[in-house]
């Protein structure tokens, strides 16, 4: 489904999993394991340039994306929205982490969101290996720590409470919503509809993610 422009796209990336190729090319020299290393430090790098960057992260860490993958990164780095409808392991996180990054080179601050505190949790610390832990930061109902870092991974109704509280006016340009199933949950899918409805915002939602235009900010979910 596509609107007149990619802030108005919406791109349903689905696909099956085929055999895993990486490592036949596997670099036999030092390289950077982490993402932080890659970040440029011009904050008006061009995205081709970014995704050039990424995907040099992938190979040296001796992987081959899935065709599902690379259709939902390169379509991210285009602008577009994004729904990524695939298996339970079929590597929608690194997905999510290809947005983190574009969005840290380029100044903007994205948000990890889940309504499950554990996931939240770990996914704190598994961003703070890839990018460092000053650039993550965590805000959960039992902790808060460095809360205006550029990448935050909070539960979903610390988000709604900020987009409520805040709305357009919040600090916030891109969202990976995980586990977006729960938006049909009776008690808790109120805070995704909150979360959706922000004024001036684009998404991507996962329930397995979507990107949908609302403006100013992306609101994205894996």
């Amino acid at each position: 489904m596509r609107g007149a422009g990619p802030e108005d796209t919406i791109v349903l990336v689905t696909h099956c999993l085929p055999t895993r190729n990486g490592g036949q090319d596997c670099p036999r020299y030092p390289v950077p394991t982490h993402l932080h290393h890659w970040l440029p430090s011009d904050r008006e790098t061009p995205s081709a340039i970014l995704l050039d960057r990424f995907l040099d992260y992938i190979a040296a860490g001796c992987l081959a994306l899935y065709p599902a993958q690379e259709n939902a990164i390169l379509e991210l780095f285009d602008g577009r929205n994004v729904i990524l409808n695939t298996p339970t392991g079929s590597g929608k996180s690194l997905v999510a982490t290809a947005l983190h990054f574009q969005s840290v080179a380029q100044g903007r601050r994205s948000v990890y969101t889940c309504p499950v505190k554990a996931l939240v949790n770990e996914k704190w610390l598994a961003l703070c290996r890839e990018f460092g832990p000053k650039n993550v930061g965590l805000s959960t109902g039992d902790a808060t720590v460095n809360r205006d870092a550029p990448i935050l991974c909070c539960t979903a109704e610390i988000l709604a409470n900020m987009a409520l509280r805040e709305g357009a006016e919040a600090k916030i340009d891109d969202v990976v919503m995980d586990e977006f199933h729960y938006y049909s949950d009776r008690d808790r899918g109120e805070c995704e509809e909150r979360e959706e409805n922000q004024p001036g915002a684009h998404v991507v939602k996962d329930t397995r993610a979507w990107r949908q235009a609302f403006g100013k900010m992306q609101w994205r979910a894996e």
